[in-house]
């Protein structure tokens, strides 16, 4: 009996656990079947910095300035698009937030931002870049817990707490308001405050929905469709926001979603239904924004759910472990539209996903999963378009790829079982029912109406085909080694090799084949040849060292555009046109702007703008003004790359195709689908934000005793340094976080050099400035903007002082001439009383020599009257 209960619970465990795995099998499938169904959304996740904590994000918000604030359990958070600064406390040290549980973020009209807690408000002190609470008691939870700000229309900011409504005195940071009458807004637990001119602050507290004059405080009575609905008043309403319409929407914690219209006048409640694919995915909402006049997105515990206005229908975008591009999690706590049109959303795990128009630039078509739509190979190596605009795709073992984009299939077809025939190497049609497929074992037509190979024989052994030419009805094949290959239309072969004579082909590896009416070019491993089809004799170019010779023998691809212009794609070096008439190669390289110069593939879009691929990136190449020699003013060159959401990496030669007015380039992680008309580019453009200071290799913050800043550097317009404090960095951000990384800017210092030029510094955001001597600089930063050279209201000036050391001060000159002075009257004294003693001296000798003539005249007088007087 035992063993019979054992085995019938063995039995019915064994099927729960089946039944189980039945389900999550189901629900995975259903996700990833949803999710490849609703591809009009992307999105991307922002990477982690260190001082990110990764905990749930409750409310997001944009100040004026453009910094993203996130309130989070674990303190709030400054993200400039490239870092992230947390603000959290410790042991309530002063001049931190109040509590590291942070419940909401509000700016008002005077761009003071408030933030709420579950332990107080706190304002932020942008200039000292610290926080004052407002009106905190010890006591928890009550008026502390803080669950929504709103401002009317008169400045007055109001707060929902857990205690009732509250109207903050801005001057004395007091909490005002609050009664004992438990039945009004402000003494009952509040959840969600609304400004609305036609109703007052709306207030969502634990009793229902409340409604009050700002101006006189008194209660106001809710419209009888609000006020008399069955059930909307016994919910627990989250969040409301009014539309681009005027509409109202309510979220609730358990029962859907509330939109009150007022131009129909009517309260529709959009709740879950079961297996309905157009209602929305659970009841409970955690917040709601404005897309546009129809549009509305809600955050749920179960995705991310878009209501269409128009049809009245809900579309969810639930995470998928295989697709990069969908919602990091499922539950989503917060929403926020920036100025950009961007919307944020903030989950429960503490990711942020970002989404913009912009992330749907390029389709990326990768290896199908479940058979989805999709390749049947990663490597994609050649590309064709149909006739009915679909595409054929060549890849690396997987054979022949048909993707129709209209009717959302795709098709493989495979050339034997054998892999090497499947590796497909180039790719066009021959008329329009066959195409002509080269291979690492020859060439094969294919049968698009039969969907079968044929192989064409070319050669008595087998060839890997690199390139085609279709000529009227002749063929022209390009080998890997064997040389240039001609098929004319009666079967006849001509093989075309190195050393065949005099005017032979330079080299037997042939890259690409460009045909045009006066002959053929063709680029191999070593130099461009052109083949005149009258004389049967080619030319060939090489590297010299004379100007303007072709700028290296490593070719890549070929393509004439719409203006009959050759352009040569270089292994490395860049991309050259070639002046056919002249003789002359012009060279586009890093100098003009393209930053790889390792060309891959070559297209024109109906703008007349060239598309080059190279290793990792798209160029987009427009020609202002075509003169030669080329200068950089000529272009304006644009690179797209993985953070513009291109998944595609390390492109293949040769590997492009033109859709009407798509483009499309393959390469070792699929294909990218775009339409160059249709790229969308920031609409905004910011003023650039210094972010950070640094002197001497140590950050400097704002503090009352630091003599450099005055505020904090965000603000700061001036910083004064000491004479030894010459080495500065610098960071900043324009705050445009659409593909942050493309973001590139230019500086200058005034007062530093001769010629006060923009340097161009690229996608950096910070600089270093050393060994500045004493004196003013100005130091000015702006963004580039795609076709702009950044407006004067973007640029961000900063006012260096370095002061002088004592010594070179002014009073220290003052000084140094009152002792020049000091010392010139002392030597002119020195002199002068030297002079004097001289003088004396000279007196007194001549005195002397005065008294001994005298003295000898006596002398001689006297001998002489003794003299006579002996004599007579």
């Amino acid at each position: 009996m035992l063993e019979q209960h054992l085995k019938n619970y063995n039995h019915m465990f064994y099927k729960h656990v089946m039944n189980v795995i039945s389900l999550y099998i189901l629900v995975f499938a259903i996700s990833i079947s949803s999710y490849a169904q609703n591809p009009d959304l992307r999105f991307k996740t922002v990477e982690y910095g260190e001082n990110f904590p990764q905990s749930t994000i409750s409310s997001i918000v944009q100040s004026k300035k453009g910094f993203i604030w996130l309130g989070t359990d674990n303190g709030l958070v400054r993200y400039d698009g490239y870092e992230f600064l947390r603000y959290y406390t410790q042991n309530k040290e002063e001049g931190t937030i109040s509590n590291n549980i942070v419940t909401c973020i509000y700016e008002d009209a005077e761009e003071n931002l408030w933030v709420g807690t579950n332990h107080g408000v706190n304002l932020y002190n942008k200039k000292a870049d610290n926080f004052t609470g407002v009106d905190i008691s010890s006591v928890k939870g009550g008026p502390n817990y803080i669950s929504s700000f709103v401002e009317d229309d008169e400045g007055n900011l109001w707060v929902g707490t857990f205690g009732g409504v509250r109207k903050i005195n801005k001057k004395n940071l007091l909490l005002e308001g609050g009664t004992n009458d438990s039945s009004t807004a402000f003494n009952n637990k509040v959840f969600a405050l609304l400004y609305d001119p036609a109703f007052g602050v709306l207030v969502s507290t634990h009793l229902g929905l409340q409604c009050f004059n700002p101006r006189t405080g008194l209660e106001i009575e809710l419209p009888a469709l609000l006020k008399n609905h069955p059930t909307f008043l016994k919910e627990k309403v989250l969040k409301i926001i009014k539309d681009d319409c005027g509409d109202l929407w309510f979220a609730t914690e358990s029962g859907g979603v509330f939109w009150f219209s007022k131009n129909e006048y009517q309260l529709i409640n959009y709740k879950h239904i079961f297996n309905n694919a157009n209602s929305i995915s659970t009841n409970n909402i955690k917040d709601i924004v404005s897309v546009d006049t129809n549009t509305i997105w809600f955050a749920t515990d179960n995705g991310l759910n878009v209501f269409k206005k128009d049809s009245k229908k809900f579309k969810v975008y639930e995470h998928s472990p295989i697709l990069s591009t969908s919602i990091s999690d499922n539950n989503i706590t917060s929403l926020l539209k920036d100025r950009e049109g961007s919307i944020w959303l903030g989950t429960k795990t503490g990711s942020i996903d970002f989404y913009n128009e912009s992330n749907l630039n390029f389709i990326n078509i990768k290896e199908s999963v479940n058979q989805n739509f999709g390749l049947n190979n990663t490597i994609v190596n050649a590309l064709v378009s149909d006739y009915n605009g679909a595409l054929w795709a060549g890849t690396n073992g997987g054979g022949l790829n048909y993707l129709d984009f209209k009717t959302h299939k795709n098709q493989s077809y495979l050339i034997g079982d054998f892999k090497g025939n499947n590796i497909i190497k180039a790719l066009v049609h021959k008329d329009e029912n066959t195409l002509l497929c080269g291979t690492l074992f020859g060439l094969y037509q294919f049968d698009k109406r039969s969907n079968r190979f044929s192989k064409i024989p070319i050669s008595g052994t087998e060839v890997q085909v690199s390139s085609i030419a279709v000529d009227n009805d002749d063929i022209w094949v390009g080998t890997d080694g064997n040389g240039l290959i001609h098929i004319s239309k009666n079967g006849a072969i001509k093989t075309y090799r190195k050393g065949d004579s005099e005017s032979s082909i330079s080299d037997n590896f042939i890259l690409h084949i460009e045909n045009r009416d006066n002959g053929l070019w063709v680029s191999t491993q070593f130099g461009l040849n052109f083949f005149n089809k009258n004389t049967k004799a080619f030319t060939s170019f090489f590297k010299t060292a004379q100007n303007h010779s072709l700028p290296n023998n490593t070719l890549t691809a070929l393509y004439s555009d719409s203006k009959n212009r050759l352009w040569i794609g270089l292994g490395y070096g860049g991309l050259s046109y070639f002046d056919t008439k002249n003789k002359k190669f012009y060279l586009i390289n890093e100098s003009l702007g393209l930053t790889d110069g390792a060309i891959k593939s070559i297209a024109e879009d109906n703008q007349g703008n060239l598309w080059v691929s190279s290793n990792n990136l798209l160029f987009k190449i427009t020609i202002k003004q075509f003169e030669l020699p080329f200068k950089a003013s000529n272009f304006e060159i644009t690179s797209y790359g993985s953070s513009d959401g291109i998944a595609v990496k390390n492109y293949v030669l040769n590997s492009s195709a033109i859709l009407g007015d798509a483009l499309a380039f393959g390469g070792a992680e699929g294909l990218v689908l775009f339409n160059p008309n249709k790229i969308l580019k920031p609409k905004v453009k910011n003023k650039v934000v210094l972010t950070k200071l640094i002197v001497n290799n140590q950050a400097v913050k704002f503090s009352p005793n630091n003599t450099i800043l005055e505020k904090d550097i965000s603000e700061a317009s001036e910083i004064a340094l000491n004479h030894n404090q010459k080495f500065i960095g610098l960071q900043f951000s324009s705050l445009n976080f659409i593909n942050t990384e493309n973001n590139t800017y230019a500086y200058k210092l005034e007062g530093a050099f001769e010629e006060e030029d923009w340097q161009n510094i690229g996608t950096q955001n910070s600089i270093n400035l050393a060994a500045l001597n004493s004196g003013t600089y100005t130091f000015k930063v702006k963004p580039l903007y795609a076709g702009n050279a950044g407006d004067i209201d973007t640029i961000k000036s900063l006012k260096i002082n370095i002061l002088s050391p004592w010594w070179q001060t002014y009073w220290a000159y003052a000084l140094y001439m009152v002792l020049l002075l000091l010392v010139f009257l002392i030597i002119i004294k020195f002199i002068k009383s030297k002079v004097v003693i001289k003088q004396a001296l000279l007196l007194k000798q001549s005195e002397s020599e005065r008294q001994r003539e005298l003295y000898n005249m006596k002398l001689d007088f006297f001998t002489n009257i003794s003299h006579e007087i002996r004599t007579h």
